[in-house]
């Protein structure tokens, strides 16, 4: 890892690529970037990771179209899986899935961590710092710095702090985002992303297992076991409680009526 160009590289160029999916729908340019090469990657990828190179076939399939109509299909699937106010089913959100709401603690820890190390978020990323585009974006400065890095030291201290966002900030979430992902009927680009996606993460988990202070499990709200969800009614019960109601209401009567 120390002074290896080559592998820091490697990460910090699926983490952009990554980032761009995932930020906004894939136009004619990244199309290209993702049909460049594309047979030597899969071939790369297969060393690698299977995950990886499944993640690459799928989208090879999804990219046999015209540019044209596949441009269409796939704008049409990213509105409809992350912008359609009607039917958005994936909401890609460190908050969302810790706390299941938008804007939550999470938000408010990135930023933390950001002006902790003195970054700030990129003026051309118009997602809050916690949507997995912006976070895969912090790994690509955070990987950035410590391949300018001039000293051992320096380089070690970046990767640290990768160490610690990856484990605070990544592993807690993204991988059920995966997994949502790949549920999705209408996912097939995005299906193939996503396995990019869990392919990336599940190296980067041997990458930086010895980088970064060990930090608390955080657990994603949904995976709790309680949860308030309202008030509960036994419909039931209100049901046998009313009919017991009016059986004495009707014994009253007819006492009264005997009396």
């Amino acid at each position: 890892m120390i002074g290896d160009q080559e592998i820091s590289a490697f990460r910090r160029g699926y983490y952009g690529l990554l980032s761009r999916a995932y930020l906004e729908e894939p136009d004619g340019s990244f199309l290209q970037v993702l049909r460049d090469g594309m047979e030597a990657r899969i071939e790369a990828a297969e060393k690698l990771s299977p995950r990886l190179a499944e993640g690459w076939r799928t989208i090879r399939s999804c990219l046999l179209h015209d540019t044209v109509k596949i441009g269409e299909t796939l704008s049409d699937e990213y509105n409809l899986l992350f912008v359609s106010p009607t039917e958005t089913t994936i909401f890609p959100y460190e908050s969302w899935y810790m706390e299941k709401e938008p804007y939550g603690p999470s938000l408010a820890a990135v930023r933390g961590f950001l002006g902790r190390i003195g970054l700030e978020k990129r003026d051309s990323l118009p997602e809050p710092e916690d949507h997995i585009s912006c976070e895969f974006e912090i790994m690509v400065e955070l990987i950035a710095r410590q391949e300018a890095a001039a000293e051992r030291a320096e380089e070690e201290r970046w990767l640290h702090l990768q160490g610690e966002f990856f484990k605070t900030h990544l592993l807690p979430w993204a991988f059920l985002l995966c997994q949502d992902l790949e549920q999705q009927e209408a996912a097939n680009f995005y299906g193939g992303i996503a396995k990019l996606t869990r392919g990336l993460l599940e190296l980067e988990r041997e990458v930086l297992a010895e980088w970064g202070a060990a930090v608390p499990r955080r657990q994603p709200l949904g995976a709790r076991d309680e949860r308030w969800k309202g008030p509960t009614f036994d419909l039931l019960q209100i049901g046998r409680k009313e009919t017991e109601r009016g059986e004495a209401d009707d014994s009253e009567q007819q006492a009264a009526g005997c009396s």
